[in-house]
């Protein structure tokens, strides 16, 4: 019986679908679980975004960046979220999660594209689920996510040659956060890519012509780490962006990014597996496009991997901020690829096909299991005292009192790395209407309204006989909050 082969084809193509369906219900599930206990707090960067979104609330939508280093893209899609399930650090995280899953989707294409192979496509969307570093970004509740999204369907339009498609998302992407900017200079070969990026991100362009202090005071993201170049410091200064390029690629096997909120603080980007598999792909890689002159993975993976990380290297201020997987992020759809490359070209060479199953089941799972385990396991125990979140066990609490209770918190930010932070508390409440809560530093006089609530360090007591000659000690109820045996705040509820 001789089967059609567009008959075959059909199935092959149903096959494959099932194949990226199961993995995104993969990777919507673990990015699912336990996400609003991990991480647990808001921090700056979260408050910001929730700032936006109560702008765009109260002030309708904008196409400027009004939140320093952060396009619009993200709140407006968080706005969406929130009027389907409310503002809250939830509702921001399941933007991150959408953000992640569609990096899923556009990993495989543009990895299938680039390669022309769809058995890499699956694994790379395969690795884009499970991998720490996208499953960290996916639940963050920041606008990073959206980089890579929109960097692999420029490069995925641009492969498939439709020019218009890829120029308008290279110029959405714009939007998205200050970390996506050299993905510009992608297409510097291809005026009319730029062109159509160029006519759809007017806007962004008009606002930093206009108002070049938005983005370039020393607020922000350019203005903090940019040092412009002059004869006698332009040796050193290429010096140390090379630094942190080389800074960077360690940063996928040893020394990887500090910063504790995105990462296990200074663990590799990759775990062991992925990152021999990274180092062999890299190989094969530079193999082919040596030997065998390809031009395509020169143009579509190995210059845009330069070019992405431009304002990431250019922080040559802060060398101990190098490497950042929030700012390098736009080039882990490539790094992903070049994995799974590696991992399909092991396959081949084996002959069994039994055994080429017993292979990519043991690689693929065990992979899975270790990211889990940094993410689920380890990373938490990194985050400010265990995770516990601080402003929202306070605002837990605040949110049991009635609301005519006027709330006093001193010394704020008492806990490890600044917890908790004002901002995390107001936006952490459910009951906010009408409610008085100040934020002061010293409790140096009597307040006079009742009932009273004052929330202060757990850890110091200087400040209890102060707040017992002010009031009569029978009118004062004292209590400590604890979370996960941590203590939290000292409470004292005056009447």
């Amino acid at each position: 019986m001789i089967i059609p082969r567009s008959l075959s084809l059909k199935k092959s193509k149903l096959r494959d679908i099932l194949f990226l369906t199961l993995i995104l219900l993969l990777g919507l599930a673990i990015r699912l679980y336990k996400l609003d206990s991990i991480p647990a707090e808001m921090w700056g960067d979260v408050n910001t975004q929730f700032s936006q979104v109560l702008k765009i609330q109260n002030s309708g939508f904008y196409t400027t960046y009004e939140a320093g280093s952060d396009g619009p893209f993200f709140p407006h899609i968080a706005y969406l979220f929130s009027l389907l399930f409310g503002l809250s650090f939830y509702t921001l995280k399941l933007t991150s999660v959408f953000g992640g899953l569609l990096l899923i989707i556009t990993t495989y294409l543009y990895s299938k594209e680039l390669f022309k192979n769809k058995y890499i496509g699956i694994i790379s969307a395969f690795f884009a689920t499970t991998s720490f570093w996208a499953l960290s970004m996916s639940r963050q509740a920041k606008p990073h996510i959206f980089i890579p999204v929109f960097i692999s369907l420029a490069l995925y339009f641009a492969l498939k040659k439709k020019k218009a498609i890829a120029g308008i998302l290279l110029g959405i992407g714009l939007y998205t956060q200050t970390a996506y900017w050299g993905a510009v200079l992608i297409f510097w070969y291809q005026p009319l890519i730029l062109l159509y990026s160029l006519l759809t991100s007017i806007p962004f362009y008009f606002d930093f012509i206009s108002h070049p202090d938005k983005l370039l005071s020393p607020s922000t993201y350019l203005g903090e780490k940019v040092v412009l170049p002059t004869i006698s410091n332009a040796p050193q200064m290429i010096i140390k962006i090379v630094n942190n390029y080389a800074r960077n690629f360690m940063g996928n096997f040893i020394n990887g990014d500090p910063v504790f909120r995105q990462n296990i603080s200074g663990q590799a980007s990759f775990d062991l597996i992925s990152g021999l598999l990274l180092i062999l792909g890299i190989v094969l890689i530079f193999k082919s496009i040596v030997i065998k002159k390809n031009k395509k993975l020169l143009y579509f993976l190995f210059f845009p991997y330069l070019l992405i990380q431009l304002p990431a290297v250019i922080d040559i201020k802060h060398p101990l901020s190098t490497p950042n997987i929030g700012r390098t992020i736009g080039i882990l759809p490539l790094l992903l690829s070049v994995i799974s490359y590696a991992l399909y070209e092991i396959t081949v060479l084996i002959k069994k096909r039994y055994f080429k199953f017993i292979f990519l089941f043991t690689m693929i799972s065990s992979i899975f299991i270790i990211n889990n385990y940094r993410y689920f396991v380890l990373y938490p125990k990194g985050l400010p005292n265990n995770n516990v979140p601080f402003g929202k066990v306070i605002a837990k609490y605040i949110d049991t009192i009635p609301i005519s209770t006027k709330t006093i918190i001193i010394n704020c930010c008492w806990g490890e790395w600044g917890q908790p932070e004002p901002l995390s508390i107001i936006y952490s409440l459910e009951k906010t209407s009408k409610r008085s809560i100040s934020f002061i530093n010293n409790f140096n006089y009597c307040e006079g309204d009742r009932p009273l609530l004052i929330i202060t360090d757990p850890n110091q007591s200087q400040l209890d006989e102060s707040i017992k000659n002010c009031y009569q000690s029978n009118n004062i109820k004292t209590q400590l909050l604890n979370e996960k045996n941590v203590p939290v705040a000292k409470i004292f509820r005056i009447n």
